[in-house]
């Protein structure tokens, strides 16, 4: 009995230790097309101009991470395998060199994620994009609220990839698919909303958040709670 109890703790800590990647559940957008779309890539030969202190940085097996001014590591991910291609914005080729040299803000001002009037494309130059060795999935990273999302792409090879006015347009022999940036809106939407940080903890209130939360207010001496004497 003592074998088995120990037998299927040890089968629920290896459950708990297992969590799912961060890719396995991506949605697949990729809608067929059924007539040809002709489309040459409009998208500019040279980078935009980008000002700020952090970088992204890829190792070749698709780790990814994001260094601030002091040369610290403020955020980690990874692709779903290592880097074959990868795009800035609304799909300007970038060699691994021109990556490196990229420097992105801490902060954009607020954006328009899909508008009838203009090109969509134009909110998307702090977004970087990558294909890995798999070309199974097509990940969107922004540096900026240090945020990731994963698509799924046909199961298909050597895709080649145009970013245009109505989508992410995937061609592969003679099939095309295309991902509509307007079924994109709230992805890119959370994908530009930061995360709420958590407020610094200080000497006196190392945990700011404890009592938001519900937690136990703890005492500050160890005879706060004592009963006061009576007056005489």
């Amino acid at each position: 009995m003592r074998l088995a109890s120990i037998f299927f703790v040890a089968l629920n800590l290896i459950s708990q230790s297992i969590q799912p990647l961060p890719w396995s559940g991506a949605p697949s957008r990729a809608i067929p097309q059924d007539t040809r779309i002709l489309f040459e890539s409009d998208a500019p030969l040279k980078l935009p101009f980008l000002t700020g202190s952090r970088r992204v940085e890829v190792t070749e097996d698709g780790t990814l991470g994001i260094i601030d001014q002091s040369n610290q590591i403020i955020w980690r991910g990874s692709l779903p395998g290592r880097r074959l291609k990868s795009w800035l914005g609304a799909g300007t080729p970038l060699s691994f060199e021109e990556l490196k040299d990229l420097r992105f803000p801490e902060s954009t001002p607020d954006r328009t994620i899909f508008s009838k009037d203009k090109d969509p494309r134009a909110d998307l130059d702090h977004l970087l994009w990558f294909i890995d060795d798999g070309e199974s999935y097509l990940t969107c990273l922004n540096p900026v609220t240090l945020k990731i999302m994963y698509l799924k792409l046909p199961n298909v090879r050597e895709p080649q990839i145009i970013f245009a006015p109505t989508g992410i347009l995937l061609s592969a022999f003679d099939k095309q698919w295309l991902i509509p940036w307007i079924d994109l809106t709230t992805d890119i939407k959370d994908l530009d909303t930061p995360s709420p940080q958590n407020p610094l903890g200080t000497a006196f209130k190392p945990f700011p958040n404890a009592e938001s939360q519900g937690f136990k207010k703890t005492r500050a001496t160890p005879f706060e709670d004592r009963p006061k004497p009576r007056d005489e």
